[in-house]
């Protein structure tokens, strides 16, 4: 019995490890100068307006594809708070757009148990990637969160 446990855990955080980094190629719109400077092209979103108010659902973590099974989104509210259903927990924070910037600053966070080790692996990616999100780029019915190199680590359609 404690062999098929051991190897239970052993799939299952097989299975978490490849949903974390398995799918890591991103296209990136971003370039870098000759002193190395990235340069993150978001010149695609026009004003703030197109992203408060619509809930924006989950379709990429890292350049991969989100199982059908793995429901997120996020909504900004004009209040200048944002709300996510993570795969598991409820976050709400504040955040702010400067320019080009958008900061999601860490708020409350429901603290509930998912159904499986996917459920939870997808949670905690999904939580650490909104802690990395410096930029947007919206672009009609999609929406992709940016790290400071440019790559699009969280993607949503409306």
């Amino acid at each position: 019995m404690k062999r098929w446990l051991l190897l239970l855990v052993l799939v299952l955080l097989g299975l978490g490890l490849l949903i974390l980094v398995g799918c890591g190629n991103a296209k990136s719109d971003a370039t870098t100068d000759e002193d190395g400077t990235s340069n993150v092209d978001t010149n695609t979103h026009t004003t703030i307006t197109e992203l408060i108010g619509p809930t924006w659902k989950l379709k990429a973590m890292d350049g991969c594809a989100v199982a059908s099974d793995i429901v997120a989104t996020i909504q900004f509210g004009a209040d200048s708070m944002y709300f996510a259903q993570a795969p598991v927990n409820t976050v709400r924070g504040p955040f702010s757009v400067e320019g080009e910037k958008l900061t999601l600053q860490e708020g409350a966070m429901t603290q509930m148990a998912g159904i499986d080790e996917a459920h939870n692996a997808a949670e905690k990616t999904f939580v650490d990637l909104l802690k990395r999100v410096v930029s947007y780029k919206l672009q009609g019915t999609s929406l992709a969160l940016l790290d400071n190199a440019g790559t699009a680590i969280l993607e949503f359609e409306l």
